[in-house]
């Protein structure tokens, strides 16, 4: 069995993961890169923002001043108000056009008036119809006259500027990128400590050993959670290995008993060849013995398929106490023998939506537990609570403990005092695996030495079901 955990510890401790140094220093590369394009981001914005701000003023400065005068003062002070910015100003309106010149438009390339409209606002938009790229920022403003007063300035200088921040960010970023080699060393240092722990926690556990509890030192709760599931799986391991273990041993005591009744027939028989009628009698024994094995081994076999889901009923509406009077009259002769008296309480019809061969098989289950295991008196009742059909079976016999409670659904599990009756401990597997599998449910309930009940719940059929 150590061998077994050192095995699962060794293939958990082999699993590829990805290097903590690379992935921390991809994720310090990506946020660094982020920053610079987010600076990048920003200075476009900011001078955007700065070269619209600047058309704006310039504009309202023209406004106020074509409101004190008129066009003629807008040409006298046009060079003065643009503040030795290359640009242009346009007065368009219904009898009116004056467009005004800077020293140095002609270098900046000259708008193409007709193209764009006199009401025009767009920064770093090209103003010629030739579809050439501009660096010109217009803005626009009615004078209240009828007329539209539109300023427009070069930002060739604020385009270059942007192109050599731009380039020393791009610098800047490939200079500085190998630092974001430190911070991944830092996170590699820690994952590879936090790998080191969780290591030797489950080597602790492999060999049997309870871990420690990673409290402290850095230790995350997703980190103890882990340890707590990989402490739990092992201790699930053992568990389903011993209860594999006693079953083993279960099987192998109650097959030893027909198997050798069956071989003792067999030589019995060979030695009485002469005898015709011994001879049928004893192949009619051994025929009895292979029929009971046959009978265990498919018991089995209907438990494993209905406990994987894979059984199929043939769901039929009928009545439960039509098939608990069945059940009843079938055991009506052993509970004579074994002077037991079983006393059916169903006053009426109750529609349930079942297998009936397999609901019938879970109750002659109960009922021949409640008359093999020590009981004088068996009352089953049926009620309908709810949308559920509800049967219990109560008997008098010896009960079951408290610690054999909640084993007794376990597979081939049997208590020390059901040990010396025969059987294989698969009855109330089955009978739990088949309500389960009719989306039922069954609880138990039992005082030593005054009896037991079973709980048996399943579902009503729907009213069209029913019909």
């Amino acid at each position: 069995m150590e061998s077994h955990h050192q095995t699962i510890a060794g293939r958990i401790a082999a699993m590829p993961r990805p290097s903590p140094f690379l992935a921390g220093f991809l994720v310090s590369a990506a946020c660094f890169l982020l920053t610079f394009l987010l600076l990048g981001l920003g200075l476009t914005m900011t001078l955007r923002n700065a070269d619209h701000r600047a058309a704006r003023d310039i504009l309202n400065r023209y406004i106020h001043r074509y409101r004190q005068g008129d066009p003629t003062a807008l040409q006298a002070d046009f060079p003065h108000l643009l503040r030795c910015r290359t640009g242009f100003l346009r007065l368009s309106g219904p009898h009116l056009r004056l467009v005004l010149l800077s020293a140095g438009t002609e270098s900046a390339g000259v708008p193409d008036f007709d193209s764009f409209d006199p009401g025009l606002e767009a920064t770093w938009t090209a103003l010629r119809g030739d579809g050439s790229r501009g660096p010109w920022t217009v803005v626009s403003r009615p004078t209240g006259d009828g007329n539209v007063l539109q300023v427009g300035i070069d930002c060739s200088a604020t385009l270059l500027r942007l192109a050599r921040l731009r380039r020393m960010l791009l610098l800047a970023a490939l200079i500085l990128l190998p630092l974001a080699a430190i911070p991944a060393l830092v996170m590699d240092r820690a994952a590879r400590k936090r790998i080191g722990r969780l290591g030797e926690a489950v080597e602790a556990a492999a060999a049997g050993h309870r871990p420690r509890p990673l409290s402290g030192g850095g230790s995350t709760r997703e980190e103890r959670q882990l340890i707590t599931a990989v402490t739990q799986l092992l201790d699930r391991h053992d568990r389903l290995a011993r209860e594999l273990q006693e079953s083993m041993d279960n099987m192998a005591h109650d097959l030893r008993t027909p198997m050798t009744r069956l071989r003792t027939t067999a030589e019995y028989g060979l030695q009485e060849y002469d005898n015709a009628d011994q001879l049928r009698e004893t192949l009619a024994d051994c025929l009895e013995e292979s029929d009971r094995i046959l009978a265990i081994l498919n018991t089995m076999l209907t438990v494993a398929e209905a406990q994987a889901g894979a059984v199929r009923l043939d769901l039929k509406p009928a009545d439960l106490r039509d098939i608990l009077a069945e059940v009843v009259e079938m055991y009506q002769v052993l509970a004579e023998e074994q002077h037991v008296a079983i006393e059916l309480d169903a006053p009426y019809p109750v529609p349930v939506l079942v297998d009936r061969t397999r609901i019938g098989q879970a109750w002659a289950n109960l009922l021949d537990n409640a008359i093999k295991y020590g009981a004088d008196r068996v009352r089953i009742s049926l009620a309908v609570r709810g949308n559920m059909a509800e049967g219990r079976i109560e008997d008098n016999g010896m009960g079951i403990s408290g610690a054999e409670r909640e084993r007794i659904w376990e597979r081939l599990y049997r208590g020390d005092r059901s040990r010396n009756r025969p059987g294989l401990g698969l009855g109330l597997t089955l009978v739990r695996a088949i309500v389960n599998a009719h989306h039922g449910s069954i609880e138990v309930e039992s005082r030593m030495q005054q009896g037991t009940t079973f709980i048996v719940q399943l579902p009503c059929p729907g009213p069209d079901t029913a019909s």
